[in-house]
Order: C-alpha cells, then sequence, then structure tokens
C-alpha cells in the first residue's frame, strides 16, 4: 500500500499537467481566432476597395478590354450572371480555343528560342 502523500501527490501533479494542457491550447486557440480577425479584416478591406473602385475614379477600375481578356468574355460582373446560357457556353468555348492557342504559341516559341524539337502538331498548326 501506497503512503497517503504520495496521492497528494500524484493528483497535484495530474492536475498541473491538465492545467498546462488547458493554458497551452487556450493560447493555441487565441492565436488562431486573431488570426482569422486578422484576415477577415484583410478581407474586409479588399471587398471595401473593391465596392468603393467605381467611386474612386476610372483609373481604378478594370477597363472591359481587360476582363475581355481575362476572362474572353465581353459580359462581366453582375450582368455576366443574366447572360443566356447558351451564348455563355459559346463564349467559354471560344475563350478556351483562345487560351489553347496561346499556349500553344508560347509552347512553340519557347522551344524554337531553346533549339529543341517541336511536336509534329505544332510546327503544322501554325
Amino acid at each position: 500500500m501506497m503512503p497517503w502523500w504520495f496521492w497528494i501527490l500524484l493528483w497535484t501533479v495530474l492536475a498541473l499537467l491538465a492545467l498546462i494542457f488547458l493554458a497551452l491550447g487556450a493560447v493555441h486557440l487565441f492565436r488562431k481566432a486573431m488570426g482569422a480577425v486578422e484576415e477577415a479584416g484583410t478581407a474586409a478591406d479588399r471587398l471595401s476597395g473593391i465596392l468603393s473602385a467605381g467611386a474612386d475614379g476610372p483609373d481604378r477600375m478594370v477597363s472591359e478590354d481587360d476582363a475581355v481578356e481575362r476572362t474572353g468574355s465581353s459580359v462581366v460582373g453582375v450582368a455576366a450572371l443574366f447572360v443566356d446560357p447558351a451564348q455563355a457556353r459559346e463564349d467559354f468555348a471560344a475563350a478556351r480555343e483562345d487560351r489553347r492557342a496561346a499556349r500553344i504559341r508560347r509552347r512553340v516559341d519557347r522551344k524554337r528560342s531553346s533549339g529543341q524539337p517541336q511536336r509534329y502538331g505544332d510546327v503544322f498548326a501554325e
């Protein structure tokens, strides 16, 4: 049988370990929560900057040509939600073909500049 002071010592150590574990967990959770709050603030700042871009002037707004170049569609933003689905599919297919052709051109140019052999389909696709 163990002496009475051993049980007091054992439970004291276990309680201290539990408190240390809980404190470390609380610190970890607090840091994660502060990181999430900081990210939410950054996202809110970005969103407010995007929403107020029209009020700041035309130099901050994305031009329609830039939007067409990036998305491949002449309809961007909220207006794109109301486009006929068939037209949206056609726009997407055309943009996909344009991206594919641009990728092939870049590959051919890169291989030509480095003296690498070309793919048969790439050479005769030009």
